[in-house]
């Protein structure tokens, strides 16, 4: 216990034995009972920077022991383990039950689990679906890295008239067939910009 708790302690001890003594009102407006909720919360807050401090000085710790005294380093570490171990008395990972110095243990096993694909009720297959067929097409991409025919524009040593003409047939087709069609084009500036093309006027 520091000083500021100690200073926290009396002063909320005085709040509550002079709101005691005027009769316990109840009101929220009375003096009494706004300073004893005062003193009560800053109690509160002195205790919360206290364990703050202690965090932050038990890591200090650690990171200094890490480089000048490896013992007592892992002396801290096995401390700072007690002190979660305290926290749990026992946890279950499926049909098994761990306690006191096998939570750890537990704990291994319920994170290796989380790891591995597993056909549960609780997934959504639909989703689980989709993002295995996701995969298929991206790893078939890779393993069959052909060229699309229709690219003839982009590839080297071809000429980009070929491409367009190839585009205008399946834009025109398609018009005629009365189908949407949507053209994606990447950087066709620069894959298109040494065709000529002559303006031509009407009758000529």
């Amino acid at each position: 216990m520091n000083e500021n708790i100690d200073h926290a302690i009396k002063a909320k001890k005085q709040a509550h034995a002079l709101w005691k003594f005027q009769g316990r009102p109840a009101d929220p407006c009375n003096e009494l009972v706004i300073n004893k909720k005062q003193t009560t919360y800053e109690l509160r807050k002195q205790c919360r920077n206290e364990i703050a401090q202690r965090r932050i000085n038990d890591r200090e710790e650690i990171i200094q022991a890490r480089v000048m005294d490896k013992k007592l380093f892992h002396k801290l570490i096995s401390r700072q383990r007690g002190k979660l171990g305290k926290l749990i008395d026992e946890l279950h990972v499926d049909q098994s039950s761990y306690s006191e110095t096998n939570i750890l243990e537990g704990w291994r096993i319920h994170f290796s689990n989380l790891a591995k694909k597993s056909n549960t009720s609780k997934f959504d297959i639909q989703y689980l679906d989709t993002v295995d067929s996701e995969y298929e097409i991206c790893t078939d991409e890779r393993e069959h890295n052909q060229q699309n025919p229709l690219q003839r524009g982009f590839t080297e040593n071809s000429a980009p008239l070929i491409a367009t003409l190839m585009i205008d047939e399946f834009e025109r087709e398609n018009k005629d067939l009365k189908k949407t069609t949507i053209l994606g084009m990447l950087d066709a500036k620069s894959a298109f910009d040494v065709v000529q093309m002559k303006e031509r006027k009407c009758g000529e």
